[in-house]
């Protein structure tokens, strides 16, 4: 018995060892790349960004045309939507690896009872910062809304913790075995019934009950939060009778480090990093009539901006953000609108650029018979276009402002796409 109970204890420190092993490797992962991020382009950017943000917001809470939409029901179901968005973020993490499945084979209780519950509360801490700054970003709307107090904010910020600690426990009970239990499995219904419907309107209930339910409300939530938190909890003779579902819990793990390989992609270069493609029958139409007497160079690289998972979603994503910043800048200084504008155009340019780097690493692309010259002619001129339409785009927001901004905002475009198809893109091209 002796000898047993030593080596259960040996075995749960090693289970500890290594989670702790693999989370310091990842946040050693992460610190290198947010290095990468935040760099001095970045930076300037965020700031302006974070600037155009805080004047939109100014203007919303304070211009006279927008105080009756204090008072909106339609307002509880926005602000329940964006909070019930954010609750698709965070998700379990395991940083379980395929060899797993055969170096940890006889060792399901250990990992139920330790690793699991490590990861289960670690995931918990990293969704917690999304949720909050979720509930943040709104806490000013949140606070002008009608029969808004702190009690009620409190109890909605805690609905909110509880329900995404309630689904963070089924993610990990889809990775467990368990005898005399149905093996719990998510289709599309029941994702947006759990993950949408049910949040949203306990979000709505909450922020229409009457100020007098609100304790017993909480009360309620507590009872609730004390009965996961002891179903989380899995003892050693619960344990017994559990078993790893191997791999459900490797393609869970799987999937997660693609997401964030994914989020790095979009900054700096990853290794290794599995490229997707997504063939957009939509635009098959627009890229026959802008290819027709092109070389092929120019269509590979279209072609690569088209169907890439991750290249053209970040290009709308970024010319979505400068034209909503430059749409909310009611009362914003004339010489903001070009700076954003500018902006915008230079990230694009400088998130583009490893598609280039990554066709050119293509055996069979450097084996065809074009110089490098016409290769990069062919790069600037798909990236004249996809500047050209950023830029449209932005002006036709600055309309909304009035003539003079969108002019300014025309001189930003202009200056900076001068600036990159003469200067910028030319020299990083020849590196």
């Amino acid at each position: 018995m002796i000898i047993l109970t030593w080596r259960q204890g040996s075995w749960l420190m090693i289970m500890t060892n290594l989670f702790q092993q693999r989370w310091r490797r990842a946040n050693k992962t992460t610190s290198k790349y947010f290095k990468r991020l935040f760099n001095d382009h970045f930076l300037v950017f965020l700031v302006i960004g974070f600037g155009g943000v805080v004047l939109g917001y100014r203007d919303l809470l304070t211009a006279p045309q927008y105080a009756m939409i204090w008072h909106a029901p339609w307002l509880v179901w926005l602000v329940a939507g964006w909070l019930t968005l954010g609750l698709r973020f965070g998700s379990l993490v395991t940083y379980f690896k395929p060899a797993d499945a055969l170096f940890l084979m006889g060792r399901d209780r250990e990992i139920a009872t330790n690793y699991l519950s490590r990861a289960l509360a670690l995931s918990f801490g990293y969704a917690s910062l999304w949720q909050a700054a979720a509930f943040g970003s709104i806490l000013p709307i949140l606070w002008r809304m009608q029969q808004m107090t702190w009690a009620r904010l409190l109890v909605l910020g805690s609905f909110v913790l509880i329900y995404k600690w309630g689904l963070l426990m089924l993610e990990r009970q889809r990775l467990l075995l368990a005898q005399h239990r149905r093996q719990l499995s998510e289709n599309l219904v029941q994702s947006l019934i759990v993950r949408g419907l049910v949040p949203m309107v306990g979000i709505v209930l909450v922020g229409f009950l009457p100020q007098r339910l609100l304790i017993g409300v909480g009360c309620l939530m507590l009872v609730v939060l004390v009965a996961l938190t002891r179903y989380a909890h899995l003892s050693s003779k619960n344990a017994q009778t559990i078993a790893m579902n191997w791999p459900a819990a490797i393609a869970q793990a799987a999937r997660h480090e693609q997401r964030v390989f994914q989020f790095y992609a979009t900054f700096s270069e990853v290794p290794n990093q599995i490229k997707t493609i997504k063939r957009r029958r939509y635009l098959d139409g627009l890229m026959k009539r802008l290819t027709k007497q092109r070389d092929v160079m120019y269509r590979l690289y279209l072609i690569r901006l088209a169907r890439d998972t991750e290249s053209l979603p970040l290009v709308l994503r970024l010319t979505a953000i400068g034209m909503v910043l430059i749409a909310a800048l009611n009362q914003a200084p004339l010489w903001l609108y070009p700076v954003i504008a500018a902006a915008v155009s230079y990230l694009i340019s400088f998130q583009l650029l490893p598609n280039y780097f990554d066709t050119q690493r293509k055996l069979w692309t450097r084996l065809m018979p074009v110089t490098s010259h016409n290769r990069q002619r062919a790069y600037l001129t798909l990236m004249g276009q996809v500047l050209g339409v950023v830029g449209i785009g932005l002006v036709l927001s600055g309309l909304t402002q009035g003539w003079l901004p969108a002019a300014v905002v025309l001189f930003g475009v202009l200056g900076m796409r001068v600036f990159l198809m003469q200067v910028y893109l030319p020299k990083q091209l020849k590196k």
